[in-house]
């Protein structure tokens, strides 16, 4: 196995089963067709790893924008109780479009059949979490709801239970933005390399968020060979991992506040050194020596060469991409 063709093995590794990422946008757009129906609704619109193609396993949650007519609910958007009042109001719209046995008929073509979909719903603090499994089940599947107002000129108005008021975000810039360096990307491989480096960060305890992954890559990502392109982003991630990481639309701040930057610093020097020696022994000629120091910083989702590593870099041997053969439940990783 050449380098390229592990790197590939690594890639199906770390992508999510395209059936559990049909079913979840599939569930996704259910709450949207039944959203359309409102005649307070103004649009719908689908944010989070999902919508920016980043998704890694398990899947667990999708996430979604229900945006309101604001002429509909004009005591909405200021400080003070309607913030909550926005949350419970949407809770009870949930429950009485998919939260019933005769709530959604022919969906998807299944005509006449009368389904529950919604199990519970639990107010976050900016969403209604819809259990679509029990509650009570390990990764149970939800759809997470956020009401919303358009904003001029640009982004949105969402509630936050903590300020009682409501805040600015703007999630469909940074899908926008994924999407363009997506598209300009060389080898049109920019999104996949979004999924290795949140599988790194989930294997690495979650200290850099998957989405404060992704928001450094739009900076510091190159469009080269993928393991050139991780080492660069890995050495200038360690570079600016002190600067502020700023939500990329200029209106929430600090991506993750509270980020140890400390501990960041040590895993992505780790990273940086480990990737910088790999390229340097494929340069040389030693692509087995580079694919168990590719590894050893990725894990077992990273084959071994044939002959195995020297050591046992990470002490597993990556399985082969999972078959595509059997239906998987849907699980999703959860955006931080």
């Amino acid at each position: 196995m050449s380098l390229t063709e592990a790197f590939d093995v690594m890639q199906e590794n770390v992508n999510a089963d395209p059936l559990q990422v049909e079913e979840a946008r599939q569930r996704r757009e259910m709450f949207q067709f039944a959203f359309g129906e409102e005649p307070d609704a103004e649009t719908s619109v689908p944010t989070g790893s999902l919508a920016r193609g980043s998704q890694i396993e398990p899947i667990n949650d999708v996430d979604l924008l229900w945006v309101y007519d604001p002429s509909a609910h004009p005591d909405w958007g200021g400080p003070g109780g309607s913030a909550k009042a926005a949350l419970e109001y949407t809770r009870d719209q949930v429950k009485r479009l998919l939260g019933t046995e005769e709530a959604l008929i022919g969906l998807f073509g299944d005509a006449g059949r009368y389904m529950k979909w919604v199990r519970h719903t639990r107010l976050q603090h900016h969403a209604v979490k819809c259990f679509l499994d029990d509650p009570g089940e390990d990764g149970a599947f939800t759809v997470d709801v956020v009401p919303a107002f358009q904003r001029e000129p640009n982004g949105f108005l969402i509630p936050e239970t903590s300020s009682e008021d409501w805040i600015a975000t703007d999630p469909a810039y940074l899908i926008e933005r994924v999407l363009e360096r997506h598209h300009g990307y060389g080898d049109g491989q920019f999104v996949g390399l979004l999924r290795v480096l949140k599988c790194w960060s989930k294997d690495n305890g979650r200290v850099i968020k998957g989405l404060t992954a992704e928001v450094l890559a739009l900076s510091h990502l190159p469009d080269a060979e993928r393991p050139v392109a991780l080492a660069r982003f890995f050495q200038a991630a360690l570079e600016h991992i002190h600067d502020p990481i700023l939500d990329p639309a200029g209106l929430c701040g600090e991506v993750q506040p509270g980020l140890d930057c400390d501990k960041a610093e040590a895993l992505l020097q780790e990273a940086a050194e480990l990737s910088a020696r790999a390229v340097t022994a494929a340069q040389r000629g030693k692509e087995a020596e580079a694919q168990c120091l590719w590894q050893k910083l990725f894990g077992e989702v990273m084959p071994e060469p044939a002959g195995g590593c020297e050591g046992g870099s990470s002490g597993k041997t990556a399985a082969a991409a999972v078959p595509l053969g059997g239906r998987r439940r849907v699980r999703t990783v959860e955006e931080g």
